[in-house]
């Protein structure tokens, strides 16, 4: 599985140029927004969560040491309450999601932080092997911190393909902003609320959207070496074309989401986590209409370079 990812990542922009260009129905790639958003989400350009909550201030950051590059894989084992994101067809089941990723990051001015990833991602269900997908993703972002403030850009591409890499179901390019304010409880407690917006371009366009969030994290540092975080999360998204020609109507989506989580870190090369989230969408089109329940744990090894 490893080494099925690492090829992932190499062989990035040749997957998303020679992949069969024929693309999956419908039916395959419904819901595939909300079931591959959690993983690309990692890559978007946010100051990362240990950063944000220990402090809330920024010049105690740039006292740290940055690697040049890291290689991470996060691995998880988790229950969702509802595998097709969809509650015409509500269905419970386990996955496998398997996450790696390769970044490459440095700060101008000793203060603007800037960096680029290569990623390849899967999920295997138990169950329902139709919702398998795999993925690959390439990121290019910055942060520009002022003050308690942290303002993030980014560039994304991404191909999320059927096993075995003959069918594409959908790529993506998408541009995004965000910005988030930290507040320091006390030296172990931050909370930092939070805003972006992003433009999604696919392929099938039944896909493009543009979307913006609103949320808040609080994050508390329980040990030296174990963080709890608790993040709620508000999302208005509206689609250019959805199947509009089939469904005879806009789509327009509100959701919410939030998500419990806590996080050991015995050395900066692993860290083990379990999560529990929540998640809500009331669309105009009533087949996307969804409430899920997941219960996440997972295992991250990480390689710091440079």
């Amino acid at each position: 599985m490893l080494s099925r990812l690492t090829c992932g990542v190499v062989t990035f922009f040749l997957c998303l140029g020679f992949v069969r260009p024929g693309f999956a129905q419908e039916g395959s790639a419904s819901g595939i927004e909300q079931r591959v958003g959690k993983q690309l989400q990692k890559l978007e350009p946010q100051l990362p969560p240990e950063e944000l909550i220990l402090t809330g201030e920024d010049d105690l950051v740039l006292l740290r040491r940055r690697k040049f590059f890291t290689v991470k894989l996060d691995s998880s084992f988790g229950y969702v309450s509802n595998a097709y994101s969809s509650d015409d067809n509500k269905k419970h089941d386990e996955v496998v999601n398997e996450n790696l990723s390769l970044r490459f990051e440095t700060k101008i001015a000793e203060k603007y932080t800037v960096f680029a990833d290569a990623g390849a991602f899967l999920a295997r269900h138990v169950r329902f092997t139709d919702l398998n997908y795999d993925g690959v993703t390439g990121n290019l972002g910055a942060r520009v911190p002022s003050g308690p403030w942290t303002f993030g850009f980014g560039y994304r591409a991404s191909a999320i393909i059927e096993p075995g890499l003959d069918t594409r179901i959908v790529t993506q390019n998408s541009t995004s902003a965000s910005a988030s304010y930290g507040i320091a409880i006390d030296k172990n407690t931050s909370v930092v609320p939070s805003a972006s917006a992003s433009r999604v371009w696919a392929s099938p366009d039944d896909f493009t959207n543009t979307s913006v969030r609103l949320g808040a994290a609080v994050v508390h540092r329980v040990a030296p070496d174990l963080m709890a975080s608790l993040s709620v999360q508000g999302v208005k998204r509206w689609y250019d074309n959805y199947y509009e020609e089939t469904n005879n109507q806009t789509r327009r989506d509100v959701g919410f989401d939030a998500s419990l989580s806590l996080r050991w870190t015995p050395s900066e090369n692993v860290s083990m986590s379990i999560s529990s989230a929540v998640g809500y969408i009331d669309s105009t089109l009533n087949s996307s209409d969804y409430f899920n329940f997941s219960i996440t744990p997972m295992v991250t090894l990480q390689i710091n370079g440079l």
